[in-house]
């Protein structure tokens, strides 16, 4: 049981310091904060994985293995998911 303990509190330590940004102070660092190109990997992803909920399953499977592709391709993969997500949008309002 303590090797679980010791484990988890790595994993948290981790977790909080590459998931978690400091509070701009600065409206160039909030801007800095929002701009896709200078953020993480990890966050490119975490970004993507909350696009995807709203996608059908049909479309998800071909957004696999997103920890495997590099930042280009992830900033490319995160531009089609707001393309499909915007369509699906449009599609929606017109059918109500």
């Amino acid at each position: 049981m303590k090797i679980f303990s010791i484990l988890a509190k790595e994993k948290r330590k981790t977790f909080l310091t590459d998931s978690w940004l400091p509070i701009p102070i600065t409206k160039e660092e909030a801007e800095a904060q929002k701009n896709e190109k200078n953020m993480k990997k990890k966050q490119l992803v975490a970004i993507i994985n909350s696009l995807l909920i709203s996608l059908p399953k049909s479309q998800c499977q071909k957004f696999c293995g997103l920890n495997n592709k590099s930042k280009v391709e992830l900033l490319e993969i995160l531009q089609e998911i707001r393309e499909l997500h915007d369509n699906k949008q449009v599609i929606d309002d017109t059918v109500k």
